[in-house]
């Protein structure tokens, strides 16, 4: 009989290799509006999600939400449509953590919008430019790119408490603003007098360079800390590496998981110094440290992890604070957005609930000296795991 204090069983093929493989995240699919393609671009810790997808027989995408849901939380949620004709382009970009919504809209005249999934309009102050909502925070303040018919090229800015705020380039005609924190940190891209869009912080509404490797380069987002990420090239366009600023502004190259690509971009980072984004075509995450190729570390509806499956994901563009991650991929060879639930250590089936089901196959695995059985990650099954595992499975994580 098995004690639970002093006998140990060390697992002697639980290699870091194998740790790495174990499902760390669960996909949901996020199904088009009856079209062939789809992505998600943001999402809230409520499971609200906003992208794009197709209808039947349209080219162009429409703005696109999706609702996760609490009793089957794998199960794809029905797409609900926000804005858009499907004749030329229209984006959902951005919500908050109450529900607001933000993008582009070709119904509304070429205009940003505003609005929740009960409807949207054109941004306040913002009726008679053209113009793209990017992000919006939880204050309500919204950032992006804006034109008009006496407007030479679009240009970046800032709505706050209903004010629109063009924001200054660093000489140049051209910029957008891409993120915007809690705190107020605005980041995006803009052109100098000469040469190619550099990116750029705004600093009480006025534009500084962020440093980059020479070329064209742009910053996606930035955090309540003021840690941005974005993109950087050497002289000319390309190839892309994907880079943090720290707050007081220091360039760190991330990372890439395959080197001879030209794209590695990061698009989002939380609180926690959680970074997403592409690296040569594969979705990442980067943390402590170290890049992770999500294709690795996820367990896909058919039930594969780390492949062969038929999914690929591509971009990861947003991460929430709470750690899920939306973005796209492919699917079948037909674009497919998703989202990455962290899979709670106490879901030991991985199907997205914590219930009695898991608490038979962890025992299960933990008599039998499996390796999903090692809790605590040190490379043996004990009583240390056991207790771990019954504190997460009461605390449903």
């Amino acid at each position: 009989m098995r004690t639970l204090v002093c006998h140990a069983i060390t697992v002697a093929a639980l290699s870091a290799s194998a740790l790495a493989d174990l499902p760390r995240y669960l996909l949901v699919e996020l199904p088009p509006l009856g079209g062939t393609s789809s992505a998600g671009l943001d999402m809230n810790d409520s499971g609200l999600v906003i992208g794009i997808s197709t209808r039947p027989g349209e080219f162009y995408e429409v703005a696109t939400t999706w609702q996760l849901g609490s009793a089957a939380p794998l199960a794809a949620p029905q797409p609900r449509f926000v804005t858009g004709s499907g004749f030329s382009a229209t984006s959902g970009n951005g919500v908050n953590a109450h529900g607001q919504l933000v993008g582009l809209s070709d119904e509304l005249g070429i205009a940003a919008f505003l609005g929740t999934v009960n409807g949207v309009g054109v941004v306040p102050s913002m009726a008679t430019l053209w113009g793209e909502a990017v992000r919006i925070n939880d204050l309500g303040t919204v950032v992006g790119q804006f034109s008009g018919p006496l407007i030479s090229g679009w240009r970046p800015f800032v709505v706050r408490n209903g004010s629109h705020i063009p924001l200054p380039t660093l000489g140049g005609l051209q910029g957008i603003a891409r993120g915007i924190s809690n705190t107020g940190h605005i980041v995006g891209e803009s052109e100098p007098a000469i040469g190619l869009p550099v990116p750029t912080r705004w600093v009480n509404d006025q534009p500084v360079e962020l440093p980059g490797l020479g070329g064209w380069g742009g910053a996606y987002a930035v955090n309540d800390s003021g840690v941005a990420v974005g993109f950087t090239s050497p002289v000319g366009s390309s190839p892309y590496s994907a880079v943090l600023w720290s707050a007081s502004g220091q360039l760190m190259v991330l990372p890439k998981l395959d080197p001879t690509h030209w794209d590695h971009r990061a698009f989002d980072i939380n609180a926690a110094g959680q970074i997403v984004g592409v690296s040569g075509g594969r979705a990442f995450l980067h943390e402590n440290g170290r890049i992770i190729d999500l294709n690795t570390v996820t367990k896909f509806p058919d039930g594969t992890t780390a492949g062969p499956h038929r999914w690929i994901l591509h971009n990861a563009f947003a991460i929430t604070e709470g750690g899920k991650i939306v973005g796209d991929g492919s699917v079948d060879q037909q674009r497919r957005g998703f989202v990455l639930l962290p899979r709670c250590t106490a879901d030991a089936d991985a199907n997205g609930l914590v219930d009695v089901s898991d608490l038979f196959r962890f025992l299960n695995d933990w008599f039998a000296g499996i390796a999903d059985a090692d809790i605590d990650l040190d490379g043996s099954i004990a009583s240390a795991d056991l207790f771990a595992f019954l504190n997460r499975w009461f605390a449903r994580c």
